[in-house]
């Protein structure tokens, strides 16, 4: 009876039961840690199309900022100009009608420029106002834009100092203008 009770107190290897529970055990810790790494991606996602998205928009207010201050002459227009006269800088969204579109700069010599890329959300995704403050001339510009799933909003204000009247049309999509020189 020695000799089988020392047969049997030999465990040298895994049951079958230890084997499962080292299985389910290392199967959770897999779970957990390719779930945290999704939602860190996705986290890390969403962070990056929202930081590219601000950048771009507020590179593209910054360019306009620097084109319009220094205007001689300005027109706010209510949509984008269906032609353009020579001699004037414009400004409008490249296609209001489309989904996402890019703001435009045309030069009086006629070469057009994208200022942004597609992000700028249809009609509503440029705006101009101008308004009269004491005697300053302010313009006020709005851009809204999306980029994989993200919206964002900027806008910006302006002293016109160079403009002496307010345009006859005070609000609009789309801005055209001259500067001194």
């Amino acid at each position: 009876m020695s000799v089988k009770r020392g047969a049997l107190s030999d465990q040298r290897g895994i049951t079958l039961v230890e084997l499962m529970v080292a299985s389910a055990v290392l199967g959770m810790v897999v779970l957990v840690a390719s779930s945290l790494y999704a939602f860190g991606a996705s986290t890390f996602r969403l962070g990056e199309s929202q930081a590219w998205l601000q950048a771009n928009m507020d590179t593209a207010l910054r360019s306009i900022v620097s084109r319009v201050r220094n205007a001689t002459e300005l027109q706010v227009m209510t949509s984008t100009p269906g032609a353009f006269d020579s001699g004037w800088y414009y400004i409008y969204l490249k296609d209001p009608s489309a989904e996402t579109t890019s703001v435009q700069l045309r030069s009086p010599g006629g070469s057009a420029v994208a200022i942004t890329d597609d992000l700028v959300q249809g009609e509503d995704g440029l705006r101009f106002h101008a308004r009269l403050v004491e005697d300053d001339i302010l313009l006020d510009i709005s851009l809204q834009g999306s980029y994989r799933s993200r919206t964002r909003q900027s806008s910006v204000t302006i002293l016109l100092g160079n403009l002496t009247s307010l345009p006859p049309n005070t609000s609009g999509a789309a801005v055209r203008f001259r500067l001194p020189g």
